[in-house]
């Protein structure tokens, strides 16, 4: 009799395992991979105006740690299983906060001669072509007076780096790259002021 009682629960036993528990609930996915961007190198010249760096603004859809990639023209896909440590926005902010305040490090304290910086980013993004896969940074970039809020400079800037494999990694290495590029380009409009 007690043989007889046992064989359902040993059955049962052997359901759950293989199923691996999954009428108890689903288990968590544990192999999500988070990435950030590397601030690039301090810029080699120096400016000698006060920049104050307003807060970035960007295009809808790139406001998310999700990691955006594109198969077709006007798609918009995200990874899965990959994001970012913050929003892209967020990350970029705090880098070039930081590579301005390098820059300008000899600026005098007087607000007269100041400028501001003004950020928009357009677009974050990393695509996959028949043959390749690359990483695309757009971002606008306006330069005012701080004293008259007079524009000086208006700058769309455009960044397609190729990417050396076709696999989220790969698009975050090219993204640094970019970034990379992107400053340099901003160090030069700023030291052209």
């Amino acid at each position: 009799m007690r043989v007889s009682f046992l064989k359902p629960i040993g059955l049962l036993c052997c359901v759950l395992l293989l199923t691996h528990c999954s009428l108890l609930g689903p288990v968590p996915y544990t192999d999500k991979k988070t990435y950030e961007l590397n601030a690039p190198p301090p810029a080699r010249g120096k400016i000698t105006k006060a920049i104050h760096v307003a807060p970035m603004q960007a295009y809808p859809g790139l406001n998310t740690e999700r990691m955006r990639y594109q198969l077709q023209c006007y798609e918009v896909n995200y990874f899965a299983k990959s994001s970012w440590v913050a929003p892209p926005p967020a990350m970029l902010q705090s880098l070039l906060t930081t590579h301005v305040k390098q820059l300008a490090s000899r600026a005098r304290c007087s607000d007269s001669d100041a400028l501001i910086l003004k950020t928009t980013l357009t677009q974050f993004e990393q695509r996959f072509q028949k043959q390749c896969s690359t990483f695309a940074l757009g971002m606008q970039v306006e330069i005012l007076d701080a004293k008259t809020s007079c524009v000086k400079t208006v700058k769309q800037i455009n960044i397609v780096e190729p990417a050396p494999c076709a696999n989220p990694y790969g698009g975050v290495t090219a993204a640094n790259q970019a970034v990379n590029k992107l400053f340099k380009r901003i160090d030069k409009l700023l030291l052209n002021e």
